[in-house]
């Protein structure tokens, strides 16, 4: 198993040139281990300041020589002398080997120097890593908690309408993602698997991600390459300063299509952006309940398709485990080789369902028609975006659409909002400024909710202002499609 043991030293509180030493009360524990592979370091060190480390092994100190080998260290008590030949974080993040100190309790020293005027402190973070050769290398991270957006005045949850984790295994490498969903009463569910949590309402989600790999730096990928959510609620907003995308449900029609309009009702838009794809795709076919294995008792791969040739453009979403004819959700999926890996009981029959010769999707950004208030409102508005598939582009029968809604941020630099009157003035700034960023002529106040800039200065001068904005958070109420044949 890794283990690493962190510490983290800074200090900000020296006189003259500011120096500290610092030697660790508790020791690394190596017992029980059969490599000690090296150190994990990060350092954060400002100009004019310095970091050296030096460690305490049985009761004698030592640093690294050039050969990345620990050698005995005389006059550990002398700041100046470990400032000048202890190791620096670069050299100790080179060293891979240190056997020698297996099963050894290791004291890490570590000097700080600042100059007297430093307003930022040289901080590091070491960590050793020891290893048991007999261990799998296994670890768990949880994310953040993720808000669901839905109407807080009616207390209508959104519904999870799919949930899907793209891998990036190699080797004998894997990866499980799980979830875990807020509900109605504020509680957390036990962490499930994605394919569990769909169709239930919840509040928010988070995520949980267990690697597991042979080996360290070796032929072994265990990785999460993304996790995708798709709900639907009666109200969607994006936060922060990127974008977000809002995807309907794919739908499938008997003939062709040629022809997609979308109306969007959404709280009047002053700097955000919003936009409308949609994707054509050819019909899709699908397997059911076909066999693809024997179960051996042991974690195996076993590949979708028939006579071992594997299926291509397999929608994820869609697959179907099946161990003696009932359902079964602890497996993993490769994308890249249409592979599943999963434990059966030996001797079961596993098989599979699912649709395969799905294309890959590709977004045509539709046209804006028009943009008016919806019903007559002042703050809420109605668009309607329209595409039409090109004649030559083949029979599509399966579609679905997608806004991408954005928040830009921008700078604005001393641009003159008027002649000072020596009075109170007020100015409607055309963004929302980010209030800690504001630079303005006099002294001043901001209404961030208005946009208002209240500002007294020296009459007869310009009132000049710079500032950084991010737009408004926008926010979606409702999404109308609607798709007709190919002329």
């Amino acid at each position: 198993m890794l283990t690493t043991n962190t510490m983290r030293y800074g200090t900000d509180e020296f006189a003259s040139r500011k120096q500290a030493r610092l030697e660790a009360k508790s020791p690394w524990n190596t017992a029980g281990q059969t490599n000690i592979e090296g150190f994990e370091v990060a350092s954060s060190i400002p100009a004019d300041s310095n970091v050296r480390l030096i460690f305490k092994v049985d009761g004698a100190y030592h640093v690294f020589d050039s050969s990345h080998a620990p050698v005995a260290y005389t006059g550990a008590d002398d700041i100046d002398g470990i400032l000048e030949n202890g190791n620096t974080p670069d050299e100790l993040a080179d060293v891979t080997d240190i056997s020698s100190w297996i099963g050894k309790e290791i004291y890490p020293v570590i000097v700080l120097d600042a100059s007297p005027e430093a307003t930022v402190m040289p901080k590091v973070k070491i960590s050793l890593k020891v290893r048991n050769n007999q261990d799998k290398f296994e670890m768990s991270e949880e994310s953040a908690e993720y808000s669901l957006v839905y109407d807080e005045e009616t207390g209508t949850l959104p519904k999870i309408i799919s949930c899907v984790a793209e891998l990036g295994d190699e080797g004998q490498g894997s990866t499980t993602v799980q979830a875990s969903i807020k509900g109605a009463d504020g509680t957390w569910s036990e962490y499930m698997s994605l394919a569990n949590i769909a169709n239930i309402t919840a509040s928010a989600i988070k995520y949980k991600a267990s690697y597991a790999v042979q080996t360290i730096n070796g032929d072994d990928t265990a990785k999460v390459r993304s996790v995708t959510l798709r709900y639907a609620s009666g109200e969607t907003s994006v936060s922060g300063d990127t974008a977000a995308e809002i995807y309907t449900v794919t739908q499938s029609y008997a003939e062709g299509l040629g022809y997609c309009n979308v109306l969007v009702k959404h709280k009047k838009l002053k700097n955000a952006i919003m936009d409308a794809y949609v994707a054509f795709k050819s019909e899709t076919s699908k397997r059911e309940m076909i066999q693809i294995g024997m179960g051996t008792g042991e974690r195996q791969t076993l590949t979708l398709g028939v006579d071992n040739v594997a299926d291509t453009g397999i929608n994820h979403a869609s697959i179907k485990i099946y161990v003696n004819s009932r359902n079964y959700v602890g497996f993993s999926y490769n994308t890249e080789t249409s592979e599943v890996t999963l434990t059966a009981e030996a001797g079961a029959a596993i098989s599979a369902s699912y649709e395969y010769g799905w294309e890959q999707e590709t977004w045509n950004k539709m046209t804006l028609q028009n943009t008016e208030p919806y019903q007559g409102s002042s703050t809420m508005c109605a668009s309607r975006f329209a595409y039409t598939l090109p004649s030559d582009a083949g029979t599509k029968t399966v579609s679905n659409v997608k806004l991408v809604i954005s928040r830009p941020t921008g700078i604005v630099e001393d641009e003159l909002l008027g002649i000072a009157t020596g009075s109170k003035q007020a100015f409607v700034l055309p963004y929302a400024a980010s209030k800690d960023t504001i630079q303005c002529t006099g002294s001043w106040s901001y209404d961030e909710d208005t946009q208002i800039i209240t500002v007294v200065a020296a009459r007869d001068t310009e009132i000049r202002i710079s500032y950084t904005w991010t737009a408004e958070n926008p926010a979606i109420y409702g999404m109308t499609v609607g798709w007709a044949i190919a002329a």
